[in-house]
């Protein structure tokens, strides 16, 4: 080969792997960044697979990723499920939460002590008979101890 040849292989080379490093390179938000449109109807079929969300009292908008959940939710529980199956679609970058909470009381408190009891006691992530349960006019208070933060958590959620 004469020098010309194997300057303008090289040169040649040099530009391709220019061009496939920038092509491999690339941001993947770059890249695969879903519409809004998309991001909306993902986090609505979200909600709507969850069946510890009532999916048709929450109103999702999208701009630029963000994602905004309004509307109405039952508990504290039904509006974290919320916002965190939101935040598991692909493309959302943040989450505003407007939910508004508005508690449906057609249990009387006896019975609303019942039910969380029953659901501490037989919850698999919750290790603890340590739990005190009190409710005034539908609003649980618990307390005692538990082992770890995450069983504190799930109680919580309950």
């Amino acid at each position: 080969m004469n020098t010309q040849t194997r300057i303008s292989v090289r040169g040649t080379t040099v530009f391709l792997m220019l061009i496939l490093s920038s092509v491999l390179f690339v941001s993947p938000s770059f890249a695969s960044t879903p519409a809004d449109s998309d991001i909306s109807y993902w986090v609505k079929s979200a909600l709507r697979n969850d069946e510890r969300v009532d999916a048709s009292t929450i109103d999702v908008a999208v701009k630029n990723g963000i994602v905004t959940l309004s509307g109405e939710v039952t508990s504290l529980a039904e509006k974290a499920y919320a916002v965190r199956d939101a935040r598991k679609v692909r493309g959302v970058a943040n989450v505003v939460d407007e939910l508004q909470i508005v508690p449906v009381n057609e249990y009387a408190d006896d019975d609303i002590c019942h039910m969380v009891r029953r659901r501490i006691l037989n919850s698999s992530l919750i290790h603890s008979d340590n739990i005190k349960v009190d409710c005034t006019r539908g609003k649980v208070t618990l307390s005692g101890e538990v082992a770890s933060w995450s069983e504190r958590d799930a109680a919580n959620l309950l």
